[in-house]
């Protein structure tokens, strides 16, 4: 039973109650009025007992004993999962089809002359890309330390990697000797980015036989 209908019927009863004294009372006066020879006059209904207004009292919502109750869920709203994706790589399109070759000079190279009291010290490079092939001309009486400013450009295919550079002596009379050798790899340039180094050329032992300036710049 709800407090409301516990208050209606502690209301009703209160009247009851109030009801049951005023007859007691009534029959009583009768009575005396029967006796003393006096008629009797009824009384005058009394205003039934209205409790005074207060505020209303709202029960809190609890549960409803004799029906199970059924819990209640609230669907809180679904966030949207975010994927946070990796970056896509940035996409190189160049396409290296050609490069040009600057041997700009080359320093410390070792004396590899047969003849070194009358010959001059004469350099020429030769250029290897793949199966293609380029000698540059010969740079007369340079010393160990020429100045040779030799450009070329060599054409690329896919399945190439290396340029490979050689310095040689060059002698009229007798065979040529070579200097040293050098090996540069393609993948700086396959990025379409220019590339100045010093390189170091090693004799057919192993051992450092000089350096060399090249700038590789890449061609589509």
């Amino acid at each position: 039973m709800s407090y409301e209908d516990n208050m209606r019927r502690h209301q009703e009863q209160i009247q009851a109650v109030l009801k049951a004294e005023q007859d007691l009372i009534n029959l009583q006066k009768q009575h005396a009025a029967m006796t003393s020879g006096q008629g009797y006059q009824a009384p005058q209904q009394q205003q039934q007992y209205q409790p005074a207004p207060g505020p209303s009292y709202q029960p809190a919502p609890g549960p409803s004993y004799g029906q199970p109750q059924q819990p209640q869920y609230q669907q809180q709203p679904q966030q949207q999962q975010q994927c946070h994706q990796p970056a896509a790589p940035v996409q190189n399109n160049f396409k290296l089809r050609r490069v040009n070759i600057n041997i700009v000079e080359a320093r410390n190279l070792k004396d590899v002359r047969v003849n070194k009291i009358t010959a001059s010290y004469d350099v020429y490079c030769k250029i290897w890309v793949g199966e293609k092939k380029h000698k540059t001309q010969v740079y007369e009486n340079v010393g160990t330390n020429p100045r040779l400013n030799a450009q070329m450009d060599m054409a690329i295919d896919d399945q190439d990697r290396d340029i490979c550079l050689a310095l040689w002596e060059y002698d009229n009379i007798l065979p040529s000797q070579e200097i040293g050798r050098t090996t540069y790899q393609l993948s700086t340039l396959r990025q379409g980015n220019l590339d100045d180094k010093w390189l170091e050329l090693r004799d057919e032992e192993g051992k450092i036989s000089g350096e060399v300036h090249v700038v590789f710049t890449p061609l589509e």
